[in-house]
């Protein structure tokens, strides 16, 4: 039988969830701190909250997962205010944004306000060097990275303001990427929602994007220290959410220029396994072998790793030791991965050496 955690991961989308049996004190304890870990309690209390009346946890574990749930719910109603008012002020000098992953991605939960919220990534259409300078003059001493800048536009929501929405480490995938990227601007920054209770409208990307793009974010968090399960819950219910025959069929060629097939397929399989997603919603089939591979890293390592018993981090540890620390780390990927694998420090040198050309560092 399947913990409790992932039985109530699997249930997610039944309208009338029940539990095969029973659960103990403990059992609903560990499926609690769970959650927390994977950064999944509100959209997994969902769950709880329509199990029948005798399955349910005990009435101490249940009041505090309803609290953690409201606090998930304000925080997500000041994200969204946030993020009306960003895209305000980009809109005020002249630049289109999209809102990235996170509070776009949310409108396709069956309640927006139960997704963990966390920064506002906003990527924009102005010139890299130009946006730079920009912010720069506004947030003097902050660094940029390749694809992106953190800012202090508010006290209480961080941003990153993105000149790119990822990137990859193998220079000629990285070329292809940033051409997708390229063609694709001009209909994202056009595509215009609005979040819940009336917060306001924001631009965010098209499912055909995302399909392409949030596969791209959790391989960058397999290679950037670990993926939580929240971003494979984002990909679940964006093919829930469905896309056309031709949308699919782009996203997977696009995908195989990418070299993300054979990912691809394992994601898949760790939808199917751990959210029960249907077969027929699936971009492509699963690949069990590489499946399984990825699931014991998720659950080994969590959202960005913190929790890696693989991957300590030296109190000390200086910029060569955290590169040394990395590369070492990601050997374990070589042989699904070979060529991102073998370029992370080839890239992390060049990163290094643009940025200080540029004056980003």
């Amino acid at each position: 039988m399947l913990p409790l955690f992932f039985q109530l991961l699997r249930l997610g989308d039944e309208p009338q969830p029940a539990l095969p049996g029973p659960a103990g004190e403990d059992e609903w304890a560990g499926a609690l701190a769970e959650a927390r870990r994977q950064t999944l309690t509100g959209v997994v209390f969902a769950t709880v909250g329509r199990l029948p009346e005798g399955q349910r946890p005990p009435r101490r574990l249940l009041l505090e997962w309803y609290a953690e749930s409201e606090r998930i719910r304000a925080a997500n109603r000041l994200v969204n205010r946030r993020a009306v008012e960003l895209t305000e002020r980009f809109a005020d000098r002249g630049m289109r944004s999209v809102v990235l992953k996170g509070q776009g991605v949310a409108l396709l939960y069956p309640d927006p306000l139960l997704r963990m919220p966390g920064d506002i990534d906003l990527w924009t259409d102005a010139p890299r060097r130009e946006l730079f300078d920009a912010l720069h003059r506004e947030f003097p001493g902050r660094r940029a990275v390749y694809h992106n800048m953190s800012c202090p536009f508010f006290d209480d929501v961080a941003v990153e303001v993105h000149f790119t929405p990822s990137w990859m480490n193998s220079p000629g995938a990285n070329r292809r990427l940033q051409s997708f990227f390229r063609r694709e601007a001009e209909r994202q920054f056009s595509r215009r929602v609005e979040l819940p209770e009336g917060a306001g409208p924001v631009y965010v990307p098209d499912a055909a994007f995302n399909c392409v793009y949030l596969l791209v974010h959790i391989y960058r968090h397999l290679f950037g220290g670990g993926i939580g399960l929240r971003q494979l819950m984002d990909y679940h219910y964006l093919l829930l959410a469905g896309c056309t025959d031709a949308e699919r069929s782009a996203a997977l060629r696009e995908l195989g220029r990418l070299g993300l097939t054979g990912f691809a397929r394992a994601v898949m399989y760790v939808l199917g396994r751990v959210f029960a997603t249907p077969t027929e919603r699936l971009l492509l089939p699963p690949d069990e072998g590489e499946g399984r591979f990825l699931l014991r890293e998720v659950m080994l390592a969590g959202n960005f790793g913190h929790d890696d018993p693989r991957t300590r981090r030296r109190a000390d540890e200086g910029d060569l030791l955290r590169f040394v620390r990395h590369c070492r780390r990601n050997l374990r990927f070589v042989g699904y991965h070979p060529g991102e694998t073998l370029c992370t420090p080839l890239f992390k040198v060049w990163h290094r050496l643009w940025r200080l050309r540029h004056g980003y560092m």
